[in-house]
């Protein structure tokens, strides 16, 4: 039998009172990506400003096309960053920091899933720099103009790291050397990427505890669903993804209970030929982009992993909620961008 899943469109209405006059910006909204069709379920409900963060322009006017197709008065702004960059990311910055609008919403969804090993220019495994570092950067330098908008608005602003299931493959890496794979030596792409999805979960506890209670910031991250129409997985064919299934049985014995059946039902699937099973469009995987960040419902969660359009802590790996964990993370990450953060 075939799920049925909440879609963004439709938790759109139910949430306009939450979008309407709100700023929201969007890292990595490419054509085909959740992040634009959260764009584009945002956009007909009147927020006051989209912001479409990545690094091509010419995607980025692609995704602000779709949206004017949908709602023609809907103010949008293109931001180029290349989160691979620390220097661009810096650049990106203070190009927010120089805007009259303070920063509602941030979706912070840009990212890279299990490619061959490679350097950023500054040096970091690739997955770690671009799916953590590089936001790590991005939300810190702007965050007066988000500490601005919680002080403004009694919904608060609100942050939304998307992290992915994923994230139970792999946990941080004990240093520096381990974090990037030994200079590639020890690099497996699918350990890589959940080590870069739990720092995102851990980012997000992260800035929960040091900004929820004093600034009126909640922040959550998320796992969209298995996405087959996203352009994330472009690159990854069916011998990738069954590298993927392996490194989840690699880390089944430590795998709450919860998570073993998951991976079970995802092999099932698989074998029996129908991968479309577990898997949601682009609209149903963007509805916990939307309940991230509109829902008022939440707001007592802040901190929280999220799937299927609702909080769920209980699906979030031990190792992806430890706070211990969290600070460790937070200090590794000042150091590999060379600036601290306090709060």
């Amino acid at each position: 039998m075939a799920r049925t899943h909440p879609k963004a469109t439709e938790l759109g209405s139910k949430f306009a009172p939450h979008i309407n006059g709100k700023t929201i910006l969007i890292t990595g909204p490419s054509p085909d990506s959740i992040a634009a069709q959260t764009a584009v379920a945002i956009a007909p409900h009147k927020p006051h400003l989209i912001i479409l963060a990545g690094r091509a322009i010419s995607k980025l006017d692609g995704t602000a096309a779709q949206i004017k197709a949908v709602a023609p008065d809907c103010a949008t702004r293109n931001l180029v960053v290349d989160f691979a960059r620390l220097e661009s990311v810096r650049n990106a910055a203070k190009e927010v920091n120089q805007y009259a609008e303070n920063i509602d919403v941030s979706i912070l969804s840009a990212g890279i899933m299990a490619p061959p090993y490679k350097k950023t220019v500054d040096g970091f495994e690739s997955s770690f720099g671009i799916n953590h570092l590089g936001h790590f950067l991005f939300i810190n330098s702007i965050m007066g103009k988000v500490q601005a908008a919680g002080k403004a608005s009694a919904d608060g602003a609100r942050i939304v790291a998307v992290s992915s299931d994923g994230h139970a493959v792999a946990g941080i890496g004990k240093d520096t050397e381990d974090i990037n794979f030994h200079d590639g030596r020890s690099y497996a792409s699918w350990r890589a990427y959940g080590q870069s999805k739990t720092a995102n979960c851990l980012m997000a506890l992260s800035l929960s505890d040091k900004l929820a209670s004093r600034y009126n910031i909640q922040s959550y991250s998320l796992h969209p669903g298995a996405i087959l129409d996203s352009n994330l997985g472009n690159h990854v064919d069916p011998g990738l993804w069954q590298e993927f299934l392996r490194a989840r049985d690699e880390k089944a014995k430590s795998l709450s209970h919860e998570r073993r059946v998951a991976s079970t039902n995802i092999h099932t699937s698989l074998e029996q030929g129908d991968p479309m099973a577990l898997a949601k469009t682009l609209d149903e995987g963007a509805a916990t982009y939307m309940v991230a960040a509109f829902d008022p419902s939440i707001k007592t969660s802040s901190g929280s992993y999220m799937q299927n359009a609702m909080v769920d802590d209980a699906g979030c790996e031990d190792h992806a909620k430890s706070r211990s964990e969290a600070e460790r993370l937070w200090k590794i990450s000042e150091q590999c961008v060379g600036q601290t953060f306090a709060y």
